[in-house]
């Protein structure tokens, strides 16, 4: 008894692959909202990796496209980051994210935009005192 292996060649924006019917496993399907992790090539054989969600579908017919917000953390807050993702895209993947892993990855965000925040808040309260001082030490040039 012989298992024939059954292929067919998909076309996936004008990609075309061979597949085994027989072997084919479950493709993730995405929507608006969905948490994923964008996966960027940075050099040689180094990547980076960033919490996302997918937050809009454009569906042209000529390059369908997904619009993806991520966070680039470290460990002096986090910047929101923006990326158009398309079959045209080089050096980004996206992967699919647990419920578990993205509800830790939004408390560390959302404690590093807190702490940027306050940053931020503190150096405009220092540009705010400098202009202040600068007002009431330098004379006005009118006059």
């Amino acid at each position: 008894m012989t298992t024939e292996s059954k292929t067919q060649v998909i076309d996936i924006q004008g990609v075309k692959v061979e597949a085994d019917l027989q072997n084919m496993k479950e493709v993730k399907s995405y929507k608006v909202g969905d948490p994923i992790k964008v996966r960027k090539h940075i050099y040689s054989d180094h990547y980076e990796t960033y919490p996302g969600a997918i937050i809009n579908v454009k569906n042209c017919d000529s390059l369908p496209t997904l619009e993806i917000l991520y966070v680039r953390t470290d460990y002096s807050g986090a910047n929101i980051e923006f990326l158009t993702f398309d079959s045209k895209t080089t050096g980004v993947e996206i992967i699919p994210v647990s419920e578990y892993e993205a509800l830790f990855d939004r408390l560390d965000i959302l404690d590093k935009l807190d702490r940027t925040i306050t940053f931020k808040e503190e150096e405009l309260r220092i540009l705010k005192a400098k202009k202040k001082a600068f007002l009431s030490y330098f004379p006005s040039l009118e006059g």
